[in-house]
């Protein structure tokens, strides 16, 4: 189906951890639908503090890789769409507030206390990551080994020494945006993958219809993959090129049954 959309500004890609394909696949699949605009917005990336890892956007690291890659590619296809990159960014008042804020042992203190050689230790439900954060080192352990004891020079809390994994309290968050998104996602993000030239081919020997447009594209492909570097012929063009075929071939049609009657 052609003509649905113009525009689409929100297209993912394999770094987000929940689309599949390449860009390249996304940007021919869209030109074919007869979009004339497309937008690639990855979550932003975002360094938590406390060592949770999203599991819906890319890493630190992806960020300026994803936004080189699309902008090379938006050259690439200049003469058939106007490609867009940058990111989907949420904005939540209540867990940015408490990542920026520095967690302090008294604030998260039990009623416990730990019993050591060195000493009586309240304990406190902060993690071994988070008290680190705010500047204590391990000191010392407990003797049944249950406790790790963490000190700043000045003062020390006890810590269970397994710890128990963290629920980040922004991934139902996260999962929830992103099962909304989801709604907003199918058109692009869901497009098969290009057949090469020689399933065309065995399709076509097969007697089914096969788009010619689909096959050029995918013996580019090959070339480009072989190595052989070639100017880029439009696949605007080529679909134009194509329904002219398709006309030729009704008014021939027509020619003969004219001549038949």
């Amino acid at each position: 189906m052609t003509g649905f959309l113009k525009a689409n500004y929100h297209t993912h890609t394999y770094r987000c951890q929940h689309a599949y394909g390449s860009e390249r696949e996304y940007i021919e699949a869209a030109i074919r639908r007869g979009i004339a605009e497309l937008g690639f917005s990855d979550h932003v990336p975002c360094p938590f503090k406390d060592g949770y890892v999203s599991g819906i956007r890319m890493t630190m690291e992806q960020a300026p890789e994803y936004v080189y890659a699309i902008r090379e590619l938006g050259k690439e296809y200049a003469s058939d769409i106007k490609l867009y990159v940058g990111f989907e960014a949420e904005y939540i008042p209540e867990f940015f507030k408490e990542q920026g804020r520095q967690l302090t042992p008294d604030e998260l203190e039990t009623s416990e206390t730990v019993k050591t050689p060195r000493g009586t230790f309240y304990v406190t439900a902060m993690s071994r990551e988070q008290m680190e954060a705010a500047g204590y080192g391990l000191h010392h352990q407990s003797e049944d080994g249950k406790y790790l004891i963490m000190g700043n020079g000045t003062r020390a809390f006890a810590i269970p020494a397994e710890q128990p994994e963290k629920v980040n309290p922004l991934k139902h968050i996260e999962d929830t945006v992103e099962q909304n998104d989801n709604a907003f996602d199918g058109l692009i993000n869901n497009t098969p993958q290009t057949p090469t030239a020689g399933e065309l081919e065995q399709k076509a020997k097969a007697g089914e219809p096969i788009s010619l447009a689909d096959y050029a594209a995918a013996i580019k492909a090959e070339k480009e993959r072989g190595g052989a570097k070639q100017e880029k012929p439009s696949i605007r063009a080529q679909l134009r090129a194509e329904k002219e075929r398709a006309a030729q071939k009704k008014t021939v049609k027509a020619k003969n049954h004219e001549l038949e009657v």
